[in-house]
């Protein structure tokens, strides 16, 4: 049991300067082992008037709900009279952290008085009780997306915005951010990429958050991840695991982070304008070394320690680049055709009317059926409103009668001369044959109707292939232009005025002076 006695005046002043300095009567008890009985007893001597006491003193955690704002200059502690409580609220209010504001303000007295001061003015709420994780090395990495720092563009002045992607693995806490335009599947698998070579290796689970990137469709219990994300995921070799909807604790880990870096680096550039996005980014690579070296309060020990010993738990990077790919619902035209990115793919004719899905690249397209099987494949065509069809997806009537009509006009063609077969033959053997076949019945029209001789086709069709000019209005120019001897053709009805009847400005006008 404590001694009872009179305390000496030293330590009744050692409890006032404790006190001014910002320190607890828990901390002061603590410290000069005495009761917090007694060391209240002793503050409240010190005060003039006993009943300004709560004024003065910590206020009780039953009315830690009381406005402090409300005080008079007067009755506050000597350190808080010289600071504008209002700014620091409302700086609170705004995101900006205790520790900024006190480094700003009063860094000579204690921060814990000043957090704990500072504190009871805003409103606590009743926690909410929840269970610690507990997260094994290079199992998961969360992800997400927010708000990041305007830039400025050079030229025309405009604020142009930005997103901030951060990758945490939870064990360690080791995380990797950059700043990017868009949140799109393309970007999002990129930062993916760029993380998986900053962890060195790829974890077996990704947590992101439920952006359209990597879920079309969000559910607490079963939501549809984004097709082509998932086909990346299986290149990488890991599973993606989506948070549930409005449970940031589910990625709790990275939301940490993600709310360290906006308290730090955020308020720490807060003042500062950046240009381009290089060099946002170089700005925030330097603040990411300190930040993982940084050693942390819970573990002692900072997250690039921990993270080395699960470094060599993590998947080896894939060994081929991922081409992405991307899906898409289409309906098949009556014609057989679908249509993707404004031009049009052939499908077998029995799926007309149905939907099918597609995926495609760069490069290529495949069409599959609701079974998953697939039905057609092609190249991609470069341009729009162009048509690639397969004949054997038409019906075989159909194939029939078209390859009638080609091979029915290449005989033709034949007849005519070699000039005009070579170019039906080259037509036909294109990508898109059928885009070619109304021409060449036109170029066979002009000869069967007489509008031009067999040698006038020759040439034109010699000077089609020379030029390559396939268009029917060229050909018919050329046959025209041989059929007339080499003369450029000449309107036959122009205009003849009588002499007698032109008159001129200038001998008018000369002819009034005179």
């Amino acid at each position: 049991m404590r001694r009872k006695g009179k305390v000496s005046m030293e330590k009744i002043e050692h409890i006032n300067i404790m006190f001014k300095q910002g320190r607890s009567i828990r901390t002061i008890s603590r410290c000069l082992k005495m009761s917090r009985k007694t060391v209240r007893k002793y503050l409240e001597k010190s005060v003039e008037n006993s009943a300004d006491i709560e004024n003065v003193l910590p206020v009780p955690s039953e009315q830690k709900e009381a406005s402090i704002t409300k005080l008079n200059v007067d009755e506050l502690p000597f350190w808080v009279q010289g600071i504008d409580i209002n700014y620091v609220i409302d700086e609170l209010r705004k995101g900006i952290s205790f520790k900024i504001l006190h480094q700003e303000l009063n860094p000579e007295i204690g921060y814990y008085g000043f957090w704990r001061f500072f504190r009871t003015i805003l409103a606590s709420k009743k926690p909410n009780i929840c269970l610690r994780l507990v997260h094994k090395p290079g199992e998961k990495s969360f992800v997400d997306f927010c708000d990041g720092i305007d830039i400025i563009n050079d030229i025309t002045g405009d604020t142009i915005k930005t997103h901030l992607f951060v990758a945490t693995l939870p064990f360690s806490q080791y995380s990797f951010a950059e700043f990017t335009f868009d949140q799109r599947l393309e970007t999002f698998i990129e930062m993916h990429e760029k993380t998986w070579r900053f962890f060195g290796g790829v974890t077996e689970y990704t947590v992101p958050d439920n952006l359209k990137s990597a879920v079309t469709k969000a559910h607490r219990y079963d939501p549809d991840c984004n097709k082509a994300f998932c086909d990346y995921a299986n290149h990488a070799g890991f599973a993606v695991l989506p948070a549930r909807p409005y449970s940031p604790r589910d990625k709790s880990s990275v939301e940490g982070s993600i709310l360290h870096i906006q308290k730090s680096f955020f308020q720490k550039v807060r003042n500062k304008k950046y240009f381009s996005l290089q060099e946002l980014n170089r700005d925030l690579k330097l603040f990411l070394i300190e930040f993982n070296n940084s050693v942390m309060k819970d573990y002692g020990v900072s997250r690039n320690e921990r993270f080395s010993a699960e470094a060599h738990l993590l998947k080896p990077l894939p060994a081929e680049e991922f081409q992405l790919f991307q899906w898409k619902r289409a309906k098949v035209h009556p014609d057989c055709h679908i249509q993707v990115e404004k031009n049009f793919y052939s499908v077998p004719y029995m799926y007309v009317g149905k939907e099918v899905r597609v995926r495609f690249s760069k490069r290529f397209l495949e069409v599959f059926n609701e079974a998953g099987e697939l039905i057609s494949n092609h190249k991609i065509i470069n341009g729009l409103g162009k048509t690639s069809t397969n004949l054997e997806h038409w019906p075989k009537g159909k194939q029939e009668y078209l390859s009638f009509d080609m091979n029915k006009a290449k005989f033709e063609a034949k007849k005519i001369g070699e000039n005009t077969y070579t170019l039906f033959d080259f037509l036909f053997s294109q990508q898109h044959p059928l885009r070619y076949l109304r021409p060449a019945q036109g170029i066979l029209r002009l000869i069967y109707s007489n509008k031009f001789k067999k040698e006038d086709m020759e040439y034109a069709t010699k000077m089609a292939m020379a030029h390559r000019i396939y268009r029917l209005s060229y050909i018919t120019d050329c046959c025209f232009f041989h059929a007339q001897g080499g003369a450029k053709p000449r309107t036959p009805s122009a205009p003849i005025r009588d002499p007698q009847t032109m008159h001129l400005h200038n001998e008018s006008t000369s002819s009034q002076n005179i």
